[in-house]
């Protein structure tokens, strides 16, 4: 699990450097709204070691293995299914938009619900369907739609854990 969380952090923080120019009108300049959630996750998942990954142990973390899997391998097939060339595909780690939906597919598959983690992808899914769908971009509900998947899941979970908790 730690090793996954490097990962994502370290492509956190690459893809705001990566995506400076394509992407400096819709954030700011140099990336600081993503660094904070890459160093957050990095704080959370490697020095504290609050992040462990256990899908198998209910529903909502199978279906978040999922979504992590999808936006590895099914994203990049979006953008050619739309019509776009394979050197215009979104792929894990270098777009925005498969990384913060693989995100949210690794915190819904965490052990334990992170919602100061959730919070920058959920709003980055956002503003970019919001972007897209503004540019009448075929695939603008594709990112918003996991993000709502992602928050019904983390609310599923969370409430399916405290009812086991309490006495019946």
């Amino acid at each position: 699990m730690k090793t996954l969380v490097a990962a994502i952090s370290l492509v956190c923080l690459s893809s705001t450097v990566l995506a400076h120019d394509i992407y400096s009108k819709l954030r700011d300049r140099d990336g600081h709204r993503c660094r904070p959630h890459a160093l957050l996750l990095v704080w959370t998942g490697l020095i504290r070691n609050q992040l462990s990954l256990r899908p198998g142990r209910d529903a909502a973390g199978a279906a978040g293995l999922c979504i992590f899997v999808l936006a590895l391998f099914a994203w990049p097939l979006v953008g050619r299914l739309s019509g776009r060339p394979w050197t215009q595909a979104e792929i894990f780690g270098i777009a925005p938009d498969p990384t913060a939906v693989a995100t949210l597919g690794v915190l819904i598959a965490a052990d334990r619900t992170h919602w100061e983690l959730l919070v920058v992808p959920l709003l980055w899914s956002g503003i970019s369907g919001a972007t897209l769908w503004a540019m009448q971009s075929p695939e603008a509900l594709l990112s918003p739609a996991a993000a709502l998947l992602a928050f019904v899941l983390t609310c599923w979970k969370m409430l399916s854990r405290r009812r086991q908790a309490s006495p019946a």
